[in-house]
């Protein structure tokens, strides 16, 4: 157990002592090792903000299989990651019990001493994997409970609409009204943002202030969440699905994001879950700079003249550029020393050259991270 500044006052010396005192009960039962290590991992240090270079130093130092629960420094949050790093893409028992945290409502909002104490001893019970699956599918359920009792409110209104069909010609203009502020409403929502911050403000801190994309993509994250539980959904179950799981694999990037790219995953995401649940189209964002918004265009695009040019989603800005034959600025990110188009990374490292932020045809970004697909790429 290693506490320091800024952390100290979260986790005082009576808290540190008990919590050292628990993992070391779990450890002489023969369970798991666990380390606890908070320390001020600012940009710029040794770590680079980023917890999973903090666990690999550990882990060259230290060896062995065992358990880390630190913290994401920019909000606090718990992160628990499992060393060695597995390979498998599959959820460790150490990052289910940081992240159950957050669907259980008596711990969620509860000091940091208090959390970590849950999280040690959910790690420690061996149910820690199926209590985050649990979590996730009460929430689930819930909403989906929601979702049918509007459904049978919009039965019942159906059934009236019926019952007054002998109005004839007055019912006719009454609905005719009806759809077309129904479509006035869709047209509105189409045109929201999927982003909380504005575009420029992001823009601005992908291309010189990683650790502020990092807190904008937290804050668009816990923004969503509140969206998520303070919306009534209506409609098919698979966008229920896709609303639900967005929130949760959003979360996952970003525990485990390690450059402006992965942030820009989270934001590419969520973007899918508002669209899931505002009712609107699902179309991915900007192929060449995911932060200029949704790509409501298709354009032919060939990066390389003897190759055959491809389909991409594109932002109305973008898009004019292409058909203009000029390039449009495209997001860049470090690789093994270079900086250059994200898109040009071997998709076998990348989810985001793979898949164009959701450009290419396939599953939506939120099942494929679902399935383990970026994590297998890290």
């Amino acid at each position: 157990m290693y506490v320091e500044r800024p952390y100290t006052a979260a986790v005082p010396e009576k808290e540190r002592r008990a919590l050292a005192q628990r993992v070391e009960a779990v450890r002489a039962a023969g369970g798991p090792v666990i380390r606890v290590v908070l320390v001020d991992l600012t940009p710029g240090g040794p770590f680079q903000a980023d917890p999973g270079r903090l666990a690999g130093v550990l882990h060259d130092h230290l060896g062995g299989t065992w358990s880390l629960f630190t913290v994401q420094p920019e909000f606090g949050s718990l992160r628990g990651i499992e060393l060695p790093d597995r390979a498998d893409g599959e959820q460790t028992p150490a990052s289910a019990a940081a992240s159950a945290i957050r669907y259980d409502d008596s711990v969620a909002e509860a000091p940091m001493a208090r959390q970590l104490a849950y999280a040690i001893d959910l790690l420690a019970s061996g149910d820690a994997v199926d209590t985050h699956r649990r979590g996730v599918e009460r929430e689930r359920a819930a909403r989906a409970e929601e979702t049918g009792t509007e459904d049978q409110d919009a039965q019942g209104g159906g059934a009236m609409v019926v019952a007054g069909i002998a109005g004839g010609l007055a019912a006719l203009v009454g609905s005719l009204a009806l759809l077309a502020v129904f479509r006035r409403s869709r047209h509105r929502l189409a045109r929201q943002s999927p982003f909380v911050a504005p575009r420029q403000v992001l823009l601005n801190h992908a291309e010189a202030n990683e650790a502020a994309l990092r807190a904008d993509a937290r804050k668009e994250l816990l923004a969503y969440g509140r969206e998520l539980r303070g919306r009534r959904m209506t409609g098919d179950g698979e966008r229920l699905r896709l609303a639900l799981d967005a929130y949760e694999a959003a979360g996952r990037v970003l525990d485990d994001a390690r450059d402006r790219g992965d942030l820009i995953g989270v934001l590419a995401v969520l973007a899918e879950g508002r669209a899931a649940l505002r009712g609107e189209e699902l179309a991915p964002l900007c192929f060449f700079q995911p932060l200029h918004g949704r790509g409501t265009d298709r354009v032919a695009w060939q990066p390389v003249p003897d190759r055959e040019p491809v389909r991409v989603a594109a932002c109305a800005e973008c898009g004019e550029l292409v058909r203009r034959g000029t390039a449009p600025s495209v997001l860049t990110v470090r690789h093994r020393g270079r900086t250059i188009p994200y898109f040009e990374v071997p998709s076998g490292m990348s989810l985001w050259a793979a898949t164009g932020y959701g450009s290419f045809e396939g599953p939506p970004l939120t099942d494929r991270v679902v399935r383990g697909e970026f994590t297998r790429t890290r």
